[in-house]
This record gives C-alpha cells, structure tokens and sequence, in this order.
C-alpha cells in the first residue's frame, strides 16, 4: 500500500515535470519572441523617423522600400513584404530551420504591419514628435544607424532575422563562390547604386555611413564589449616564462609544441588570454625573463570560460 507521501509525489511529480518543461522550452521561446518584438519596433523607429524622411537608404529590402517609398510612394511595408515573400521560401527552401524560419516569418510580418504605423502613432504625440524630429545629417545619420543596429542585433540575438540582404546572401553564397560577406556587399551596393542615381552621391556617403554604424551596433548587441588580449610568445624560456605569468596575473598558461620552419628546432608556443589593462604587465614578464622572446599579442572578440565568462548558451 503506498503512502501519503507517494500519492502526493505521485500527484505533483507530473506538474512538476510539466513547469520544468515550460521553464526549459517555452520560456526560452517566448524570450526569443519577444526580444524579436523589441529589435523589429527599434528597427521600424529607425526607418521611419530618422532614414525614410530624408531620402537615406539601407540595404536590403528595407533599402527597396525606402526607395520606391521615395520614387513613388509606395508604402513602406507592403514593399518590405512583397521583397521577403520570395527570399523567404526561396531560404526555406535551400537553407533549412523550420525554428529560424519561424522567427524570420514572424520578424518579416511584424516589420511589414508596424512600420508605416510609426509616424501616424507618433503623430499624435506633438511633444514627442518634435523631439524626435532631427534635420541635421550627421545625427540622423548616427541614429538612424544606431537604433536600426541595436534592433538589428536584438533579432539577430534572438536566432531569427528580418529577411532582406541576409537570405539574399545566404543564397548567393549556396550557389556562387561567393563569401557571404561579399554577397552581402553585392546586395547592398546594387540598393546604393540605384539611390545614388535618383538621390546623388551624398546620399550614398550618408548611407554608407548609416550601414557601418549599423553593423557596428549588431557587433555590440551580439558581442557586447568583452574585448580580451590573446598573447602567442615565442621564448627559449617557456616554463621560467609561464610561471611568472601565473603567478602575477592569476590566468593560466597553455604550452604548445612548435617547430621552426627555418631553423628546424622545437621551441614551445605559450598561449595566454589576459585583459586589456593586463598587456603592459605581460610584457614587463616577457621582457624580464626573456627579452629575445617572440610575442603576438591580438584581440580576442569573446573569452569564455575560468577566469573570464562562464561558458554558457546564449540568451
């Protein structure tokens, strides 16, 4: 016969598993969904109010819809739509991801419903819209590019995307020999090309500019400014050396064996990861133990692990 304590284990366990799974699958989810919401109205605030008013293109389909937006008068969002419809079967199609397809569907059609309702919404706020109107070209510029970055990278973050010149390049990529940075390249310079036709050079100068402090935003929303030092030093001395780097910055030191193509001898490689502020300290140890040492100190994008963030997936 059970006891009390089994039926009420046997009542709850099943409740439990079911909030454990919604902890582990749906919450996940519904931030991901959420942080898409988030960057697409951050990427709909930049079109509308800093970029389309003045004639300033981006790339990709938003870039189209600007364009004709301007040309023509075509709504903005529709276009954006009618761009991604093919792109986005064409991705499903060849690149795969019913998960990443889901997310850039659903970023696709959110971007397409909000973005010509921006300004009338802003509209009916005078105080806010006068604030938020800006003529001059270097601060739309910077905003435009900036906010449209950080939203950018907020889908990005998010593992979906807002369609355009990222399946474009995918797809280049698939069937060219193309890099995906070049297809990316390729797009967008065909966008600027037609802009600076109708609107002039100075229009694709200020685009140009709103495209990299946009890629520079993403950069950040993606990888934040955990910038790190990775030294690779080349010593006649590696365990004197590797000791006093332990000892005085507190990271480890990783030995590795290495020939000399010239020379034909074996001499260890030292690989270490130290902060910015450590360098002048790394060298002061390198210099005092072995000043004929070989050293390549670089930047690391990210460090993950002891001593610096834990290794972890991205939220």
């Amino acid at each position: 016969m059970s006891t009390v304590e089994d039926q009420v284990r046997a009542k709850t366990g099943p409740i439990t598993r079911v909030r454990r799974s919604f902890r582990r699958n749906a919450l996940p989810l519904l931030r991901d969904y959420l942080l898409i919401t988030i960057g697409v109205l951050l990427i709909a605030l930049a079109i509308e109010l800093f970029l389309t008013p003045h004639q300033v293109v981006t790339g990709g389909a938003s870039g189209i819809a600007i364009l004709l937006n301007n040309l023509l008068g075509t709504p903005i969002g529709p276009v954006i739509f009618a761009v991604n419809v093919p792109l986005f079967f064409a991705g499903l199609r060849w690149l795969g991801g019913a998960s990443f397809a889901l997310r850039t569907l659903y970023a696709i059609v959110l971007l397409s419903i909000v973005i010509d309702q921006v300004r009338p919404f802003i509209h009916q706020f005078p105080d806010l819209e006068r604030a938020l109107t800006v003529n001059d070209p270097l601060l739309y510029i910077l905003y435009g590019g900036v906010v449209n970055g950080i939203g950018t990278g907020i889908v990005f973050r998010a593992k979906g995307t807002t369609g355009g010149s990222d399946i474009g390049a995918r797809l280049l990529h698939r069937f060219t020999p193309l890099s995906i940075g070049n297809a990316f390249i390729i797009l967008d310079a065909a966008v600027f090309a037609v802009a600076g036709y109708y609107f002039g050079l100075e229009k694709v100068l200020y685009a140009l500019t709103v495209s990299f402090a946009s890629s520079r935003m993403v950069d950040f929303i993606q990888e934040g400014i955990n910038y790190t030092r990775m030294a690779m030093i080349i010593t006649s001395q590696p365990t004197e050396v590797a000791q006093e780097v332990m000892t005085r910055t507190g990271h480890g030191v990783t030995i590795m064996p290495a020939t000399g193509a010239y020379t034909g001898q074996e001499r260890p490689v030292l690989l270490v990861v130290v902060l910015p502020s450590e360098v002048s300290v790394l060298t002061d140890i390198i210099h005092e133990t072995d000043p004929a040492a070989f050293v390549i100190i670089s930047q690391a994008q990210e460090v993950l692990g002891e001593g610096f963030r834990p290794l972890q997936p991205r939220q």
